[in-house]
């Protein structure tokens, strides 16, 4: 998605280099993101409640009141949509646009960004200087990951798609991975496996 100085928010079709959608935006767009199905478009403003489309129609459904900006994520399978910037969720039920499971308050307040595993059973939540593990759907915190090379906050995360690893980029353009296999083995050494 783009936008020009009509803020127009457009959407190319990257395999055919066709527009596909055309959206009215303001010029103060902070992320989007469409779902796996390609039913849903989903924009964020600053300032602004995050609206809802239908995509590729870009009919306005809804809005998600309490996200005000920040990035926006679709789960693998599309069942749902996580939002920094909420003012006291992460998570919405892409069923009935209501909130998902709840986070630990310090979690739900303070994420800068998120990562969904494939089998959307663990998400990975930016809190500062670490990252936070959570069980889906439950939203039971399983541990914290912290990376003591350099004092960094990371940037954005992503799981591989099969799970195993996790990558993080930090605003210094540092980037950490870490090997779940590993932490598991070293887990179950301790009797501290989730």
């Amino acid at each position: 998605l783009t936008s020009d100085k009509e803020t127009k928010g457009v959407v190319w079709d990257a395999s055919t280099n066709n527009t596909r959608c055309i959206l009215n935006v303001r010029p103060e767009i902070a992320d989007m993101a469409i779902s796996p199905d390609r039913k849903w478009l989903v924009t964020t403003e600053q300032g602004h409640p995050a609206n809802i489309h239908a995509y590729p129609s870009g009919e306005k459904i809804t809005n998600l009141a309490d996200v005000r900006g920040g990035p926006i994520i679709f789960s693998p399978s599309g069942r749902w949509v996580g939002a920094i910037g909420s003012t006291n969720r992460l998570l919405w039920n892409t069923n009935t646009w209501d909130h998902g499971p709840a986070l630990p308050e310090k979690i739900e307040t303070d994420a800068g960004d998120l990562a969904f595993t494939f089998d959307e059973k663990l998400l990975a939540v930016r809190v500062t200087a670490h990252i936070e593990l959570l069980s889906l759907p439950g939203g039971e915190h399983l541990g914290s990951l912290e990376q003591n090379i350099i004092p960094n906050p990371f940037c954005r995360i992503r799981f591989s798609p099969d799970g195993s690893h996790l990558a993080s980029h930090g605003i210094d353009n540092s980037l950490i991975i870490w090997d779940f296999d590993i932490l598991r083995r070293e887990l179950t050494e301790m009797n501290l496996l989730w």
